[in-house]
């Protein structure tokens, strides 16, 4: 069962995230649609899933469409559904707002849409009813839409990438998620929950596992990925763990700039002689294969540190010959 996010699972001592936060509880108690925009790894859909949690529909479903992970010619299908047709070979599929019926549909990514998709969008919320894809029989439309985009909507208005109308009828209300290096001072609260989480010990504090060195630089990194980058940087050092204190070479992750503010720097020895993609991926595979020992499964198995399948880490082995 996959259970969603709450506000309980939202914690920031940060006033702009507080106030983010509190308006946001008080928008899910609205039906209107909400535009979240905000830089990668803010944690968008959290919040949505928050405003669905706190919503009157939150006994219905929440269904999330990442639109730009799916193929452009597909959406339409994806958002009405098809019905059956032996003739065109196509079989029932239910669609997203058939599925949402009641509850919640997020589109993520909603800036990646096409002008023909934004245009369907917008005349099923104007209308307030739907065509499956072979059909003749409208549904009527009951969700509460919910968008996220990593880009300025109306930027995109203005460049006649984006239809004004649509833009219009979804940003009833907007809000604007906070980077992290803009709440600081939440990075301790984070870091302590995050290790908490990963050690499963409701009684740790970052001190406890963290080296001063390591502990300092992460409250003085930019993060430019986020939460998202805070907590798999987090999570690769933990399943790594030796024991004793966590700790890795921060050189070669980042170094101060003038004015005191960590950066990141390539490897120059990773790139020397300018290697292929494939090289890269041969090379990096082959690391993760030597500092786990040959492991491949578990919390500190290759699979788990390079986010593959079994079966494509398999296929790449074959593919670059690797043997262990």
């Amino acid at each position: 069962i996959f259970l969603l996010y709450d506000f309980n699972n939202m914690i920031t001592r940060n006033p702009t995230q507080s106030h983010l936060l509190d308006t946001a509880r008080r928008i899910s108690l609205n039906d209107f649609p909400v535009i979240i925009q905000g830089e990668s790894g803010t944690e968008k859909e959290m919040l949505a899933q928050a405003i669905h949690r706190n919503s009157r529909r939150h006994d219905g479903p929440f269904i999330s469409l990442n639109f730009s992970s799916l193929n452009p010619s597909g959406i339409e299908a994806e958002l009405l559904g098809t019905e059956e047709n032996p003739s065109l070979g196509t079989r029932r599929h239910m669609g997203a707002f058939q599925a949402a019926c009641r509850g919640t549909l997020l589109i993520n990514g909603i800036q990646h849409t096409a002008l023909q998709t934004q245009q369907l969008l917008l005349n099923v919320l104007q209308n307030g009813y739907y065509m499956p894809m072979g059909s003749s029989v409208p549904l009527s439309l009951d969700v509460r839409m919910i968008a996220t985009t990593t880009t300025d909507l109306y930027s995109l208005v203005l460049e006649g990438r984006f239809l004004d109308d649509l833009f219009f009828l979804l940003n009833t209300f907007s809000l604007n998620t906070v980077p992290i290096r803009q709440r600081r001072d939440d990075i301790p609260l984070l870091l302590n929950t995050f290790l908490r989480d990963a050690f499963k010990d409701p009684s740790l504090v970052m001190e406890d596992v963290l080296t001063s060195n390591l502990a300092a630089f992460l409250k003085q990194y930019d993060w430019p990925g986020n939460i998202r980058e805070l907590k798999s940087v987090l999570e690769r050092t933990v399943i790594l763990h030796q024991g004793g204190r966590l700790s890795f070479d921060l050189s070669s992750h980042a170094e101060s700039k003038a004015d005191g503010t960590p950066r990141q720097e390539p490897c120059e020895e990773l790139f020397k002689n300018l290697p292929t993609l494939d090289e890269l991926q041969s090379r990096y595979i082959q690391h993760v294969l030597k500092i786990t020992n040959g492991r491949i499964t578990g919390n500190r198995g290759a699979l788990r540190i390079l986010g593959m399948k079994r079966s494509t880490l398999y296929l790449r082995l074959k593919q670059y010959n690797i043997r262990f």
